[in-house]
């Protein structure tokens, strides 16, 4: 998280915590500056894995780096277009207990360095301008954007998507603050470090945790670690949390911060958070910063026939059914298809057809961006039939247009894609805790026959 100009020696400190903003007004009369005099290193790691299996883990971001000014380190940074730089709103404003959108640094003294060692570094590159996100101190909102004097050549930027990443295996990657879990020393050697973890949360930050390999730490999800489970640290603020989507890594989201309430920071029990790119004034501030948001994936189009239509759906569907976990379906690359590549699929082509931003919403068998009457008629002449597709009214894609799609078309009726430009469909309903419509009790089949006569953070 933060390794910055000044370090703040303890969590003492209410201004900037290592890794995190708390209490910020009420710390600025109290916080004691001492000169950070550090390199930045990155990532605490478990204590039974060698090293060495992270360090190859990093080696295949290239895009990340260390921002350095003329102080030393500052923060990790992502590149994310030839001549941007992806990293946190807090590495660069609020360095001098005030914040107002407007860099602190000296932008003539900082440069972004790129390689796997800034001590002995691949490229470094002068920034030229820096722009920070409408933040004003919330991590939500933690973005900052560099540009550089000249594009860099050799290194391909990262790309940025707001696909929903709860529940997916994610990679940090960062120059900050190394050690491992059971006691850890804060040293730093240059050195770039990944690590992995589960995405527990979304909203309003993306968040995981550091599960103890005897299962003693846990907050979120599973007690059992990943083999590379690891957790951020001062220094990694600005870094990139990276998902696979569509068959490549991509960031959705930018290290804000962390705090642990079974310890110190950054071990066991260590929770990190990053801004996300989902949310709509992150994704607004990336937009007007030229990136390219991640829309619909070419994938996503299963005939290439340029359209996202109901052939395309009708096919995820049946493959959902069947249950072939077939690659060519699985549209946010965890190695299964099921609902949540059902979910990115109506993003993807929401965004494609309806603007972007825009999901379809659940029920919209003709896919015309409404949830009306049309759609129930749809599900109406299908009902009781064997069949798995969306436009047939197989919401669920269980293979059947029974009670339990009608269900999902009565609990989103009379509702438009527009009017939730925002929302995002969850990952999966079962992991979803904004879960956007209920169960309700398959209908008696009176009501079948009358509805068949009508026309229708904590911190860190």
């Amino acid at each position: 998280m933060i390794s910055q100009r000044p370090a703040w020696s303890n969590m003492n400190c209410p201004l900037l915590q290592p890794k995190a903003f708390v209490n910020l007004i009420l710390g600025i009369a109290t916080c004691v500056v001492a000169a950070f005099s550090g390199q930045a290193a990155a990532i605490s790691i478990r204590h039974d894995v060698p090293e060495a299996d992270y360090f190859n883990l990093a080696a295949q971001f290239p895009a990340v780096g260390r921002i350095d000014d003329e102080f030393g380190a500052l923060c990790s940074g992502t590149l994310v277009a030839p001549d941007k730089v992806l990293t946190a709103a807090h590495c660069v404003d609020g360095l001098n207990a005030s914040i107002n959108n407007v860099p602190d640094i000296t932008i003539s003294a900082t440069t972004f360095i790129l390689g796997n060692d800034v001590g002995n570094p691949d490229s470094v590159h002068d920034v030229i301008a820096v722009a920070v996100n409408r933040w004003n101190g919330l991590g939500e909102f933690d973005m900052a954007m560099l540009t550089l004097a000249a594009p860099v050549t050799g290194v391909v930027p990262s790309t940025v998507s707001d696909v929903d990443s709860a529940g997916q295996v994610a990679t940090m990657v960062g120059f900050g603050g190394n050690g491992v879990g059971i006691n850890f020393a804060d040293d730093f050697d240059d050195l770039k470090r990944a690590a992995q973890n589960v995405v527990s949360t979304t909203a309003p930050t993306v968040r995981s945790d550091f599960d103890h390999p005897n299962g003693s730490t846990n907050t979120f999800g599973s007690s059992t670690p990943l083999a590379l489970e690891g957790t951020t640290a001062g220094g990694d603020s600005g870094g990139p949390l990276y998902i696979n989507h569509g068959g490549s890594p991509t960031i959705t989201g930018v290290l804000h911060g962390g705090f642990n309430d079974f310890g110190r920071d950054s071990e066991y029990g260590d929770i990190s958070i990053w801004a996300s790119v989902a949310n709509s004034r992150n994704r607004d501030f990336l937009i007007a910063q030229g990136i390219t948001i991640g829309g619909p994936d070419v994938t996503a189009d299963f005939n290439s026939d340029g359209n996202y239509d109901c052939t395309d759906i009708d096919s995820l569907n049946a493959e959902v059914a069947a249950g072939s976990n077939s690659a060519e379906f699985d549209l946010d690359g965890d190695g299964l298809v099921n609902d949540s590549d059902v979910n990115q699929w109506l993003s993807d082509a929401g965004s494609a057809n309806l603007g972007q931003g825009i999901s379809y919403r659940m029920g919209d068998s003709n896919l015309d961006g409404f949830v009306d009457a049309s759609d129930f008629n749809v599900w109406n002449e299908n009902k009781f039939t064997q069949a798995s597709a969306w436009c047939s009214g197989d919401f669920n894609s269980d293979g059947f247009v029974d009670g339990s799609d009608f269900n999902v078309w009565n609990q989103n009726k009379f509702t438009n894609s527009a009017i939730r430009r925002s929302a995002r469909m969850p990952a999966s309903f079962a992991h979803s805790s904004t879960r956007e419509f209920q169960a309700v009790p398959e209908p008696g089949g009176a009501l079948l026959l009358l509805l068949g006569a009508v026309g229708f953070v904590r911190r860190k």
